[in-house]
Formats: C-alpha cells, sequence, structure tokens
C-alpha cells in the first residue's frame, strides 16, 4: 500500500502538479512505510530510503531546497544501515543523491557519489556487468563530464551508456537509447560536429515519436524538435563560426554579412564560437568589431561563455 501511494504521489507532481495532494500523499506513504516495520521511525528500509529519495525530489522540485536537503541526508545516513548485501539499492540511493548534488552544483561529491553507484552495481551484478542501472550511471557520468567541459570523457560515456542499452533492451525499450543520443548530439555541438549532432537528433527524434506518437507533446518531443529546427536553420555565419571555420567567416564579412545576425535560440557567431572554444574565430569576430556584450535567449553572452 504505501508503495502503491508513493508511485501516485509521484505521478500526481508529473502530471497534474497538485503541490497539496501530492505531499499528502508521499508524507502518507511514508507512514504507512514505517507501520510496516516494528521499529516505526527508526526502521531501516530500501522502500522507506527510496520514500526519502521522493519526498527530497518534490521539495527540491517546489524550490523548498532546506527542506529537501534535509530528506537527502535521511538518505545518505540510511545508506549507511541498509544491509552490505543490498548493493543494486545502494547503488540506486547513490544515484539519487548524485544527480541531486550534479544540480545543484557540487560536481567533486556527485563524481565520488557516482563512482560509489558503480562499485555497488558491479558488487552486485559483476564487474564487466552490462544493465540499466549501469547505463543510468554512465549518462549521469557524462553529463557531469560535459558540465565541466570535458567533451572527450562526456562523449565516450554516452556512447558506452548507447550500448548498454542496445544490449540490453535492444528495440524493447527505445527511449533509453534515445536519451542517450540526445547526450551524443549535445556533445557534437559542443564540439562543433554540428552534422553528426543533426543525424543524432533525428535518429532520437523519430525514436521518442515511436514511444510517445507522432503528435506527441512530451518535453522530450519538443526540445529535440527545437533544437532539430535551430541547427537546419542556422544562419551561415553563425554556422561557420560554430564549426570554427575561419576563411568562411572571414569571406562572408567580406561579403557584407551581418556580423550580430542571431539563430533561432538568440545567439550570434560570437557566441557560438566562444561557446565551443573556436578561439580564431573570436579574435576575428572580435577585430571585425562584434559585440561581446549580446546576450542569447538564456541571457548568457561569449564573456560568459569565455568564463567557462
Amino acid at each position: 500500500m504505501g508503495l502503491a501511494l508513493l508511485e501516485l504521489g509521484c505521478l500526481e507532481t508529473l502530471r497534474d502538479g497538485d503541490a497539496e495532494n501530492t505531499e499528502r500523499l508521499l508524507l502518507e506513504a511514508l507512514e504507512t512505510l514505517r507501520k510496516g516495520h516494528f521499529l516505526g521511525e527508526q526502521a531501516v528500509s530500501s522502500d522507506i530510503a527510496f520514500a526519502f529519495v521522493c519526498i527530497a525530489e518534490y521539495y527540491d522540485a517546489k524550490g523548498d531546497r532546506g527542506t529537501a536537503a534535509d530528506y537527502f541526508k535521511k538518505v545518505d545516513a540510511m545508506l549507511g544501515r541498509i544491509q552490505k548485501r543490498n548493493h543494486s539499492i545502494r547503488a540506486r540511493m547513490y544515484l539519487f543523491l548524485a544527480d541531486y548534488l550534479l544540480r545543484r552544483g557540487g560536481f567533486s561529491m556527485a563524481e565520488e557519489l557516482y563512482q560509489k553507484a558503480l562499485n555497488e552495481t558491479r558488487n552486485a551484478y559483476g564487474s564487466s556487468a552490462q544493465n540499466s542501472l549501469v547505463g543510468d550511471i554512465q549518462q549521469s557520468l557524462g553529463l557531469l563530464r560535459r558540465r565541466r567541459n570535458d567533451y572527450v570523457g562526456a562523449l565516450s560515456l554516452f556512447e558506452e551508456a548507447l550500448m548498454i542499452d542496445d544490449a540490453v533492451h535492444g528495440t524493447a525499450d527505445a527511449r533509453g537509447a534515445a536519451i542517450a543520443m540526445w547526450n551524443i548530439a549535445r556533445v557534437r555541438q559542443d564540439q562543433g560536429n554540428l552534422d553528426g549532432a543533426k543525424e543524432m537528433l533525428s535518429e532520437a527524434l523519430r525514436i521518442f515519436k515511436g514511444v510517445y506518437g507522432e503528435e506527441s507533446t512530451s518535453r522530450e518531443v519538443l526540445q529535440v524538435e527545437k533544437q532539430l529546427t535551430l541547427l537546419k536553420n542556422l544562419p551561415p555565419l553563425v554556422r561557420a563560426a560554430w564549426v570554427g571555420d575561419v576563411p568562411s567567416v572571414a569571406n562572408q564579412l567580406k561579403e557584407g554579412a551581418e556580423i550580430e545576425v542571431t539563430a533561432a535560440d538568440g545567439s550570434t557567431a560570437l557566441s557560438k564560437a566562444a561557446a565551443v572554444g573556436q578561439l580564431d574565430v573570436v579574435e576575428l569576430l572580435l577585430e571585425k568589431g562584434a559585440n561581446a556584450e549580446t546576450a542569447t535567449a538564456t541571457q548568457r553572452t561569449p564573456l560568459h561563455y569565455a568564463a567557462q
């Protein structure tokens, strides 16, 4: 009963945004789980640890970071008390905690917890295990590497996650593969490999639509479509700057191209070049008078990218 209520609470959060009802369901689920253990509030179980995670995620999404942090501390404390043989449960809890820290910018602690999650998984399934949990950890580590601008490391992890998903699920559960492809596309964009990014985005979109339906308005479908549209409709100068084609940038400027022309996301040639480290293009554009203070749709300027 407790887990059923817990799942219902999570669904309410995702579907309806009914905050009051969601909070009640989550806390009721926790109480039900505790009553199932003779130690009550002192009980230790993977179900209760998972309930703490769901409640923490709820408060985090609500913006109550203090309460969220308190519940994540409860998870961390319980991890040390869950029986050592429950490696898969401990791995999943470490993964939840690491994802939370990654969103909060705690990169070093997140990486440490991802490694703990990976170690627990190997203890559970063997050192060469390939399963969905390993794939999830690889995806998360890839996101961390990308946040640190380690694009080579991130790409390797995402590609490995894609291979694991294919080995484990094949075409039976394609959503995981599509997410890996989406992440690969992001890294390729970071590297200025726009054709490679479009290829991955197109395949990811095909899979997402197969999962959700052709007319779906799911977050994945909408965001991948948006990114594909951006890449397909880039102003020539922005594209040349993004891929680091100095001769093309110089020639377009010579022929009168507008140096501050913007893409659909508000980015300019200078902001795209700065974002992916095309320093020769950045130098050329600055010499030609490009504005280093022009902000994108996310309010980031070329100076922001250069400071990364």
